[in-house]
């Protein structure tokens, strides 16, 4: 029967032990010196990140969210007169996509029947 694998959780343990112990029998300049260092790696990993992706996330799920809630507005008061353009709209954005699915499926049909002259 093969041997159970151990966790490492008490090794983890045992070190975090370790540093505690160290940091409680440190001096006080020692002490100074791991905070010093502690802040340089926090200040770069800070740095590494990057902010403008996180505005542009934000911004981008900010204006989907609006969106949303303007969709929600105006399907809960059907009787609104913005309802009739979100209609007319929504119509003419389908078509639009509509458009290039029945120009590729009519290439497809003439790729399929061997009508390409290009192949």
């Amino acid at each position: 029967m093969p041997r159970k694998h151990e966790s490492n959780l008490s090794q983890s343990s045992n070190i975090d032990r370790a540093k505690k112990v160290a940091r409680f029998n440190e001096t006080f300049p020692q002490a100074e010196l791991r905070r010093l260092e502690q802040a340089k790696r926090e200040a770069a990993h800070r740095a590494a990140e990057t902010p403008h992706t996180h505005t542009e996330q934000y911004q981008a799920r900010r204006q989907r969210h609006a969106e949303y809630l303007a969709t929600q507005r105006l399907l809960r008061h059907p009787s609104s007169p913005k309802l009739g353009v979100f209609s007319r709209q929504l119509t003419w954005c389908l078509r639009e996509i509509q458009k290039p699915l029945k120009q590729l499926n009519l290439a497809n049909a003439l790729l399929l029947k061997g009508h390409n002259s290009d192949v």
